[in-house]
């Protein structure tokens, strides 16, 4: 029904309501009935951008999509197994389309059993009243809402609820959802809804999901503009646990990294920062190596993920040491040249000191791009030195090259000389 609260959808975007009448004519042609649902009308509503447009159809959702896909320059994908197809246009609009479902969960956790069903059962299975809306885009009733569990009113209200008592239950990455989307929106959790996300949290409901699924829900709050307030809410729930530590994570340095990460958008120190490795830096500051070998294993990590956050248990070492007043180029480089750029980065917010950040940007902008003229195969000629020892040579020249010391191939060869003379 209307409430004065919904868009009209025809003031959309302009490429967005063709591409969907476009759909929409389509679906008529082929007698059935198409909708777009769920997160794409709950942006739509709070006046968020959206290319991405989930559409729904009661009927053959792959046959649709293979006739549209026919006209324009339109890529197209198709999923057999899963009776969806995903449609990508030119200007970067793309639209999933499905067959509308039911599902019933074997038991909780587990993956659910989808057989086909009409529109209210396919709202039914998602996880809050505020991703439960759909908007009719057939040529006739376009732009009629559906709405049967009050999901625009919850919009209105800023109020995340769960469409049924076993919702946290059936499907427990629910519980991250929740807290993402209410951090992201400002929305908050109704009463109910927060009795039963803690009420799964504490019969350890996290524990019937398969780990790496668990963390890959984890993932995407990590990949929020700022996913401090979702780890300080999840925290304060006690939701953390998954992350097997026996305390909480420190809350103060979480906030440092999320400060260090907005004071950093406005400078090019740090670029395409791996933000989701550096927020796990800070989760898991202060454990062991075996800890983060054992959760990289539980949770299935890339090896590159693994080796950053171990590397990143050394940064209060690393911090103390560049705290010190007059350490050359070359002190620096030894100390931070090991390290990946984002185990630099959070050293960096973890210290939150003048100090620190002038050696990272002495060692990023210059020192680390220090190079030798000279050659190991000139070495070898011009000294006659064994191979051992003309990478130590080269080593220690480069890093008086780093301090100044030498500047010129002839300083170089020079240098290089002396050097040889004490070795032999």
């Amino acid at each position: 029904g209307s409430n004065g609260m919904e868009v009209d959808i025809k003031k959309i975007d302009q490429d967005v309501l063709s591409v969907l009448k476009e759909v929409g004519r389509e679906a008529a042609k082929q007698k059935v009935s198409a909708y777009i649902v769920g997160g794409c009308v709950r942006d739509l509503i709070l006046k968020r951008k959206s290319l991405d447009f989930d559409v729904v159809v009661q009927g053959n959702a792959i046959a649709l999509a293979r006739s549209l896909a026919k006209r324009k320059s339109v890529s197209l994908k198709v999923y057999q197994r899963f009776g969806t197809a995903t449609l990508t246009y030119k200007d970067g609009i793309c639209i999933d389309l499905a067959t509308a479902r039911k599902e019933v969960y074997p038991h909780p956790g587990a993956l659910p059993v989808v057989s086909f069903g009409n529109m209210q059962e396919d709202l039914f299975r998602r996880d809050f009243t505020i991703n439960a809306i759909a908007v009719r885009i057939g040529a006739d009733g376009f732009g009629e809402w559906f709405d049967p569990y009050g999901g625009l009113e919850d919009i209105r209200k800023g109020k995340i609820r769960v469409l049924h008592e076993k919702s946290f239950k059936d499907d427990p990455t629910r519980i991250l959802r929740a807290v993402r989307f209410e951090q992201r929106l400002g929305f908050c959790m109704g009463r109910k809804a927060l009795a039963l996300l803690k009420q799964a949290l504490k019969k350890g409901g996290a524990r019937t999901v398969k780990a790496p699924r668990y963390f890959a829900e984890f993932e995407k709050v990590l990949k929020e503009e700022n996913p401090v307030a979702a780890i300080r809410r999840l925290n304060q729930l006690e939701g953390l646990k998954f992350l097997r530590g026996s305390q909480g994570p420190s809350m103060a340095l979480m906030n440092r990294v999320q400060r260090f990460r907005v004071s950093q958008q406005k400078k090019d120190l740090f670029c395409n920062q791996d933000w989701p490795s550096i927020y796990l830096m800070g989760l898991l500051s202060g454990k062991s190596r075996t800890f983060v070998q054992k959760m990289s294993k539980e949770f299935q990590w890339t090896r590159v993920r693994t080796k950053k956050i171990q590397e990143s248990l050394a940064a209060p070492e690393i911090v103390k040491e560049l705290q010190q007043r007059g350490l050359t180029p070359s002190n620096v480089y030894r100390l931070l040249h090991p390290l990946s750029v984002d185990t630099i980065c959070f050293v960096c917010a973890m210290a939150i000191s003048r100090q620190v950040s002038h050696y990272v940007q002495g060692y990023l902008t210059r020192t680390c791009h220090v190079k030798l003229i000279i050659t190991g195969a000139t070495l070898k000629q011009e000294t006659g030195v064994s191979g051992l020892h003309i990478g130590k040579i080269m080593e220690a020249l480069l890093l008086k090259k780093m301090d100044g010391k030498v500047k010129t191939l002839r300083e170089e060869k020079k240098e290089a000389q002396r050097m040889a003379v004490a070795l032999k």
